[in-house]
């Protein structure tokens, strides 16, 4: 099980990742509004249980295990996870 470390975007998807990163670098508030009004992206809050399904090295698909988002499955940035227990 792995938590992250800093509040953090969970894109639904590849295409809706590629979208969050055009627009953040082009500054593009609108679409970022779109996105997260949407569902295709979702603030998960920092201390959120999850379970990484597979890590894609730059990005990890998750599954999120508490809070509203429980249930979610969706893609972050590997460097915000910790690890938090290992498996025996």
């Amino acid at each position: 099980m792995a938590h992250t470390t800093d509040n953090v975007l969970l894109a639904s998807d590849l295409a809706a990742w590629d979208r969050l990163i055009v627009a953040l670098s082009s500054r593009d508030l609108p679409t970022l509004s779109q996105l997260l009004a949407t569902g295709d992206l979702v603030a998960v809050p920092a201390g959120t249980g999850l379970v990484i399904d597979e890590d894609l090295a730059t990005l990890a698909q998750v599954r999120i295990l508490s809070g509203p988002a429980a249930g979610l499955r969706g893609l972050v940035p590997s460097r915000s996870l910790q690890q938090t227990s290992l498996a025996a």
